[in-house]
């Protein structure tokens, strides 16, 4: 903001409004603000103030951190899917698998096995 005159008693407020996108700890740049005053005998009066450097320390849960950055790289974000969700289905294909071959493993040795002799 310029402000060509700004007489005494007067002020001006800025201000401005910071959105975090995930945790961490931000750092924000210092605002400096100069004052030029120019006197009616034509004497210069400079003020120049800056401000203390800013820390802003976001904490959002790792739910909030995982969605945003799973927002920020679709449609390739889709690709971390893949493991998740193929791995169980491979999973529980592989253990059915493996029950049935037991299973019938059992049922041809009892159907091979040679009945116990009968006794008289």
């Amino acid at each position: 903001m310029q402000a060509a005159i700004l007489t005494p008693g007067n002020s001006a407020t800025l201000s401005y409004t910071v959105t975090t996108v995930s945790s961490g700890v931000y750092v924000l740049s210092p605002a400096t603000v100069n004052f030029l005053w120019t006197a009616p005998n034509g004497t210069k009066i400079t003020y120049t103030i800056t401000t203390d450097p800013t820390e802003i320390t976001s904490l959002a849960g790792p739910l909030t951190q995982f969605t945003r950055t799973f927002t920020d790289f679709q449609p390739y974000s889709y690709l971390l899917l893949i493991p998740l969700l193929l791995t169980p289905v491979i999973e529980t294909y592989r253990l059915v698998k493996r029950r049935a071959r037991r299973k019938k493993e059992k049922e041809m040795q009892s159907f091979y096995s040679a009945p116990p002799p009968l006794q008289h």
